[in-house]
């Protein structure tokens, strides 16, 4: 009788056999699944081995001293730099938990104790410097960066911790430091104050003297966070702030200005500053802007008195020279008179003394005119233009025709005279008195007066040469002062003004003068103007 289906499936279950095969299959699948996660778990350990390899040969080797801690304050890691930078190893860190806030400095150790304490567990990243004492007692400073290593579910793994050793830098900046204190010191000790800005911070350091010119002390400036520019006189204001911005843009090498700054006591007080840029940042910007206050005050007062006396006295010259050439005009008026009505009647010696007195009241009209015009070239403000030299050569060499032709002395002018920038009353005063005094003390020697001209890159420089008798070495000593004459310029008509006169415009004009001795004989007087005057 033939059997079921479900009897088959019955039996085919009863079959010890195929129970035993079935059992060999799903345990041979279990063990190939076993064997599948052994292989990705040694590849996983492996990976993590080759990590930490990487990261303990990262932080073995580098300079650093770093070290890793559990949330416990447990070491996981220490790399071996920490002896090269305490000269304590990693063994003695790990057998002495205390061990690494003994070794910081006193005066930073609780700091430290607290940012251990506090801040295991905290996420957030520190930086902070600190001071360690080595195995040997050396100081050493530290840059210390930390962080939190969280784990991969969220948790805290610890902190990771790395020490710079920043002493070098530390050191160099205490020395900078102390050469800085130095450098204000010494400022400080010779002027009235001192000060240094950082240009782009705008931080000031104001000296003591600085302060104590003021009337104020170095705490009230600290705390009331006074400033020069807060005490500068309006009037004084605009001027300054322009001599400080020309410097800083590098039109003048260095910063000078006179200014008023009302002190503590609310009065105004005269100041001279002077100041550099000593330092430009990596961009070639002023970065430091060092100088000095220097209280004028007493000098400004000193210089406001030399103005009043010097105002009176110019006055009371004034009054004497009017007062004194009308006297002498009446004089010579009166002599000349007598001597033509009563001249019949007086003898020779009546008529020589008539002679004397009209020659003396002459020379007293023509020492007041130079007097005159010696003030006015000290005292009138020039007006500037363009001046032809050709032209001025050519009305000077006119009013000195007679002389020149009587006496056959030869004119030598340069071929293309250039235009200056001048005076034009003041060249033509330079060269008559030039000109006029080669004619008075050339002697009977003398043959040719010659006019020159240098250019120089700032200066034109005019000469006139002549090739009369000269000066003595005596003679000239003091040549341009008021008054000086020749020994022996006896019945040569002069005040002794004419020289000084040229001095003093070359001063106005930016120039000097000066003499040199011919080879031979004769002299040349050199007189030189700025280039830098401006035309009205």
């Amino acid at each position: 009788m033939k059997q079921s289906g479900s009897d088959q499936g019955q039996e085919a279950h009863n079959d010890p056999g195929q129970r035993v095969n079935e059992l060999s299959r799903q345990l041979g699948e279990v063990a190939r699944q076993l064997e599948r996660e052994r292989a990705v778990r040694q590849r996983l350990e492996e990976k993590i081995k080759e990590k930490e390899q990487q990261f303990r040969i990262i932080a073995d080797f580098s300079y650093n001293w770093e070290y890793w801690i559990d949330p416990q304050g447990k070491y996981i890691h220490i790399s071996p730099s920490c002896e090269h930078i305490t000269g304590y190893s990693a063994d003695d860190f790990r057998n002495n938990p205390g061990l690494l806030v003994s070794i910081v400095h006193e005066k930073d150790r609780q700091q430290f104790a607290n940012h251990l304490r506090e801040e295991i567990n905290d996420s957030a990243d520190f930086q902070f410097n600190f001071r360690i004492l080595t195995k040997d007692g050396d100081e050493r400073w530290l840059a210390h960066s930390c962080r939190a290593v969280p784990a991969m579910d969220g948790s805290s793994l610890g902190r990771r911790a790395s020490n710079h050793d920043i002493t070098r830098q530390k050191r160099a900046e205490d020395k900078l430091r102390e050469r800085e204190k130095f450098f204000r010191m010494v400022l400080d000790a010779t002027s009235n104050g001192v000060w240094d800005r950082n240009l782009q911070t705008g931080e000031v350091y104001y000296g003591e003297n600085w302060a104590r010119m003021l009337g104020y002390t170095a705490e009230e400036v600290i705390k009331k966070c006074i400033t020069w520019e807060q005490l500068l006189h309006p009037d004084d204001k605009q001027k300054t702030l322009a001599a400080v911005h020309h410097h800083l843009q590098g039109s003048t090498s260095r910063y000078v200005a006179e200014f008023r700054m009302r002190n503590k006591a609310g009065e105004w007080q005269w100041v001279l500053a002077r100041g550099k840029v000593v330092e430009w940042d990596e961009n070639g910007r002023p970065l430091r802007f060092v100088g000095t206050h220097y209280d004028i005050s007493d000098q400004k007062k000193v210089e406001d008195d030399l103005k009043e006396s010097s105002k009176k006295i110019k006055e009371f010259a004034y009054s004497v020279v009017h007062d004194l050439k009308n006297p002498a005009i009446s004089i010579h008026g009166l002599t000349k008179h007598m001597r033509d009505r009563c001249g019949s009647i007086l003898d020779e010696k009546g008529k020589k003394f008539c002679e004397q007195i009209l020659h003396s009241s002459e020379q007293i009209a023509a020492l007041v005119d130079k007097i005159n015009i010696f003030i006015s070239s000290r005292e009138a403000p020039l007006f500037l233009q363009k001046v032809s030299l050709a032209e001025t050569l050519a009305i000077t060499r006119e009013e000195f025709s007679v002389q020149l032709d009587l006496r056959a002395v030869k004119w030598i002018t340069p071929e293309s005279p250039p235009d200056m920038i001048v005076d034009r009353m003041s060249l033509l005063r330079v060269l008559r008195n030039l000109v006029d005094n080669a004619l008075k003390y050339g002697g009977e020697r003398l043959s040719e007066i010659e006019v020159g001209y240098v250019d120089s890159e700032k200066f034109h420089i005019l000469s006139v040469r002549d090739n009369g008798i000269g000066l003595a070495q005596e003679d000239c000593k003091g040549i341009f002062s008021m008054f000086k004459r020749k020994k022996n310029s006896m019945g040569i008509a002069g005040t002794g003004l004419g020289l000084a006169i040229v001095k003093e415009i070359a001063a106005q004009h930016g120039g000097e003068v000066w003499l040199e001795h011919g080879r031979k004989q004769g002299i040349t007087f050199f007189i030189s103007f700025a280039k830098v005057l401006q035309k009205v």
